[in-house]
């Protein structure tokens, strides 16, 4: 279906015709989450390019600014790999070491299409915050809100668009990039170069963010916007994805950005919530390292998952303050609460770690009320009365 009506819109003009589909990533050997990243894009049949394996400059810890400097090497090895290919490919690049995907590439040119344009070809995932280094804090408040999404800020973890105009960027962040010292430079990740070449650089005229994650949910701040969907868990019949109320979108991605001691940024609890959790890994599933094509079982050993049907609720772990006491909570779109985007719930869970590694909810406090507030005011103000008072009768404030 999504390939008919991408043939219908090609016919009618509304977008430019395009070749292969490309998705990549830059990685150096497994870390982080990388193999559960590999492991997800198989069993949605995507066959991922891993680029810069084994290479040195991805693994440089001599700089104060170690991190910073692996993320600027991403840009000049993707070019190198690129560079040469059709310029109607389209290229999806992604983080490799914290994402997981739940959809396969047709799901990911449908989401491509409903948010690129022949103005802005290129598509950039976007996020709830602003962590654009580059740039003065004060301009965070500029970013404009689109239909009404709180998406509205950059991020760099996920973009896609043809060759022919991924091209002249990267060149673009290339030379920017050569304009930074090395040794000092703590703002010169691939983050930092996009987001200033979309907000003050003029880029912002062919690119455009996906604010109604169509094609990647960077999660960092999200945590209050999986609540709420009816019937939204289930999509597709068997295959149980998630679905972003807030957004109305199903994402094909999924990008735990931010600080992954965040209870909601763990990755094992997300991991439940797929709908190929459980599912032996295809035997025939191949990762291209470097442009070879090698088997996954090659490159991170036989991957397996909890059996599907464990015990437990599911839901958020750090959205639930009436969690039961020593219950176990995992993820469901069905059983999550409504709660207001605007006015959201206080996260007052209060969770201990047993010997198992799961997260077990101990009670939770509950929250102050209005009223509560009210009274504290009143009797602050009677306080302040009281002492005023007392001042003036011993004759210590002038009249």
């Amino acid at each position: 279906m999504c390939r008919a009506m991408l043939s219908i819109l090609l016919m009618a003009g509304v977008v430019a015709a395009q070749g292969d589909l490309e998705v990549l990533t830059v990685l150096s050997n497994t870390y982080r989450m990388s193999c559960e990243m590999m492991a997800s894009a198989a069993h949605n049949g995507i066959n991922v390019h891993v680029v810069g394996w084994g290479d040195a400059g991805l693994t440089v810890r001599d700089f104060k600014n170690a991190k910073e400097q692996r993320l600027r090497q991403k840009i000049p090895l993707l070019y190198d790999y690129v560079k040469d290919w059709p310029p109607d490919t389209i290229i999806a690049f992604f983080d490799g070491g914290d994402v997981l995907w739940q959809g396969g590439t047709d799901d990911l040119l449908a989401g491509y299409h409903k948010v690129a344009t022949k103005e802005r070809p290129i598509v950039f995932s976007a996020e709830r915050s602003c962590w654009i280094r580059s740039l003065p804090k004060w301009t965070c408040k500029l970013w404009p809100e689109v239909g009404g999404s709180q998406y509205k800020f950059l991020n760099s973890g996920m973009w896609m668009g043809p060759l022919s105009h991924v091209k002249p960027l990267l060149e673009y962040a290339i030379s920017t990039l050569g304009n930074f010292d090395p040794a000092t430079c703590d703002k010169c990740g691939d983050q930092a170069v996009f987001g200033k070449a979309y907000f003050s650089d003029g880029w912002n005229k062919s690119i455009a963010l996906d604010h109604r994650c169509h094609v990647a949910q960077n999660l960092f701040g999200s945590q209050f916007d999986f609540k709420g969907c009816r019937g939204g868990a289930g999509v597709g019949g068997p295959r149980k994805k998630i679905r972003n109320c807030h957004t109305d979108s199903t994402p094909v991605l999924f990008h735990f950005n931010g600080d992954p001691k965040h209870p909601l940024l763990r990755p094992a609890e997300w991991l439940k919530r797929m709908w190929w959790h459980g599912k032996p890994l295809p035997a025939s599933a191949v990762i291209r390292i470097n442009g070879e094509e090698t088997p996954l079982r090659d490159v991170c050993g036989s991957l397996t998952y909890a059996a599907a049907g464990e015990e437990g609720s599911t839901a958020p772990p750090d959205v639930l303050p009436r969690a039961a006491a020593g219950k176990t909570l995992l993820f469901d779109n069905d059983y999550l609460p409504s709660l207001s985007l605007d006015r959201p719930a206080p996260l007052r869970a209060k969770a201990a770690r047993p010997a198992s590694g799961r997260v077990v909810y101990s009670g939770a406090a509950p929250a102050r009320s209005a009223d509560s507030y009210f009274i504290l005011m009143v009797a602050g103000i009677f306080f302040l009365a009281f002492v005023r008072h007392n001042i003036r009768r011993k004759g210590g404030l002038a009249r």
